[in-house]
C-alpha cells in the first residue's frame, strides 16, 4: 500500500501513525491485491481528501475506512470490485461535497443514506455499469449540482425533477419510465424543470409512441440553454415486432417524427449526435438546419433511416460531420450540399456563386452499403464546396460508384477509402483524369 500527499510525495505509514503529520488531503494506492487499511482514528479524522485507488477494495475495507472520517470532503473510491456501499458510513460523512464511485463497475445500488448528504454538490458513477437505481430520496440533495452518469444505466428517481439547480446531467435513460406505474423514475417530460442544465446530455432509448410524443413536448429542450452538446439516441426497436400490420408500421415511424420534432434544441447549440432514428424523413428543423443548427460545429448522425440526407451544406460552423450506417441512401446531391436552384440561377445568364460546408475539415461516411452514386452540381462553376476539407474517410460504402469532381480543388490532407472496390479500382488503374487530384494528397490510404 502506497501513501500520497496532496502534492503527491510520498508518505510512509509509520509516519501516518505518529500523528504529529497533519495530512489534510491523502490518496491510498494498491496495485496488487492489498486492501486499504490505515492504523488510528487519529490518521484520518483531520481530512478533507481521501482517495483510494485499489481495484481489490471490498466493502468491508470501504466500511473500515469510512468509519474513521469525520470532516472529509471529497471522497474519491474507483473500485472494479466494490459492489456496494456500505450504508451507515457513507450516511454519517455531513460535510461531503465530492464523491466519486466512476468505473466501479460491479457496484449494483447506492445505499438510500447518501441522499441525506445535504452539502453534496458532485456526485460522479460514470462506468458503473451494474447500476441498476438511484436511491429514491435523490430529490433531498438540493445542493447536488453535478451528476456525471455517462455509460451508467441507472434509472433516475422522479423526485430529481425539483432539482433545478442541477447543471450536469449526462445522461437520461427514458426507456423504462413509460412503464413505470409507480411513478418512481424520472421520466423524459420531467426535465421540464431541470433548466440549469450545461455541458453535454445524452437522451438515451427514446421510443416512438404516442405518449413519447407528448413528454417530449413537456420536456422542453429549446429552453434549455446551457446545454451545447446533446445526443438522441432511439430505441433499438423492431416494428415487425411490434405491429401486426403496414399501419400500424406507419404510425410508428409517424409517432418517432413528433418525437424528434418535439425534441428540438436551442439554437446556440455545438454539437449534434443522432442514433437510430426510425422515420421516414428527418424534423424540420434539421432539414430546415440553417436556420436552426447555424452554430453547430460537429454533427453525426449514426444508423438512421431517412434516405435523404438533410441541406447540412448550408451550416455555417460545421467543422466534423460524420455519416454511419443509413442503409436507406442510395444517392447523394445537391440537396445534401445546399444548393437551391433558385438561389444559384438568379438569372439564366448570371447563376450566383455559393459556398457550401465552408469551414468543415472533416468528412466521414462509414457503411452505407447501398449508396451508390454522389451526383455532381449542376453549377459546378458556381460552387465552391467544402474549401476548408482536410479529411475525407469513404468506409465499406461498396456500391459506390465516384466521388464528385469539387474535390479536385479541396485542401484534402488525408484521404482514406476503404472496402470501395469500384473507387478504388478507378484511383489505382489511373484510368480516370478526375482522380489525378488524390496523388497531391500528402497522406493516402486505400484498401
Amino acid at each position: 500500500m502506497a501513501l500520497f500527499s496532496e502534492d503527491g510525495e510520498a508518505i510512509d505509514e509509520p509516519i501516518l501513525n505518529k500523528g504529529s503529520v497533519k495530512i489534510r488531503h491523502l490518496t491510498m494506492v494498491s496495485r496488487r491485491s492489498q486492501r486499504p487499511t490505515v492504523g488510528k482514528d487519529d490518521d484520518l479524522k483531520r481530512l478533507r481528501m481521501l482517495g483510494i485507488e485499489a481495484p481489490h477494495c471490498e466493502p468491508s475495507d470501504l466500511r473500515d475506512v469510512l468509519s474513521k472520517l469525520s470532516c472529509v470532503r471529497v471522497l474519491r473510491i474507483p473500485s472494479q470490485k466494490m459492489n456496494v456501499v456500505p450504508s451507515g458510513s457513507i450516511g454519517k460523512l455531513a460535510h461531503l461535497r465530492y464523491v466519486d464511485f466512476s468505473g466501479c463497475r460491479r457496484l449494483k445500488e447506492l445505499p438510500e443514506s447518501i441522499c441525506d448528504l445535504f452539502y453534496l454538490q458532485t456526485l460522479n458513477i460514470s462506468g458503473c455499469w451494474e447500476l441498476k437505481k438511484l436511491p429514491k430520496g435523490m430529490g433531498k440533495l438540493v445542493n447536488l449540482r453535478h451528476l456525471y452518469n455517462w455509460n451508467s444505466p441507472g434509472q433516475l428517481s422522479k423526485g430529481m425533477d425539483k432539482l433545478s439547480s442541477l447543471q450536469t446531467l449526462s445522461m437520461l435513460n427514458v426507456g423504462k419510465s413509460r412503464l413505470d406505474i409507480n411513478h418512481e423514475l424520472l421520466g423524459l417530460g420531467d426535465l421540464q424543470n431541470l433548466n440549469s442544465l450545461q455541458g453535454e446530455f445524452w437522451l438515451h432509448d427514446i421510443k416512438g409512441g404516442m405518449v413519447e410524443v407528448e413528454e417530449a413536448e413537456k420536456a422542453a429542450l429549446h429552453s434549455k440553454t446551457g446545454i451545447s452538446s446533446l445526443r438522441l439516441e432511439f430505441a433499438n426497436e423492431n416494428d415487425c415486432s411490434v405491429c401486426s400490420d403496414d399501419e400500424g408500421v406507419m404510425n410508428r415511424m409517424i409517432h418517432r417524427l413528433k418525437v424528434l420534432e418535439a425534441l428540438k434544441p436551442h439554437k446556440d447549440l455545438e454539437r449534434l449526435e443522432i442514433r437510430r432514428y426510425r422515420g421516414q424523413r428527418f424534423a424540420s428543423w434539421i432539414i430546415s438546419c440553417r436556420d436552426w443548427l447555424s452554430n453547430v460545429k460537429q454533427l453525426k448522425l449514426w444508423n438512421c433511416e431517412p434516405s435523404l440526407l438533410p441541406p447540412l451544406g448550408t451550416l455555417p460552423s460545421l467543422v466534423d460531420l460524420g455519416i454511419w450506417l443509413m442503409r436507406g441512401v442510395r444517392s447523394v446531391g445537391e440537396e445534401f450540399l445546399g444548393i437551391e436552384e433558385s438561389h444559384l440561377a438568379s438569372s439564366s445568364s448570371h447563376p450566383a456563386f455559393v459556398a457550401l460546408f465552408p469551414k468543415l475539415k472533416t468528412l466521414t461516411f462509414r457503411y452505407l452499403f447501398e449508396w451508390e452514386t454522389w451526383a455532381n452540381p449542376k453549377h459546378d462553376n458556381n460552387v465552391q464546396a467544402m474549401p476548408s476539407l482536410s479529411k475525407l474517410v469513404i468506409d465499406h460504402c461498396g456500391k459506390l460508384k465516384s466521388l464528385p469532381r469539387f474535390f479536385a480543388v479541396a485542401p484534402i490532407k488525408e484521404l482514406q477509402i476503404i472496402g470501395c472496390p469500384l473507387i478504388q479500382g478507378s484511383i489505382r488503374d489511373g484510368c480516370e483524369e478526375q482522380y489525378n487530384w488524390v496523388s497531391n494528397i500528402p497522406s493516402v490510404e486505400i484498401k
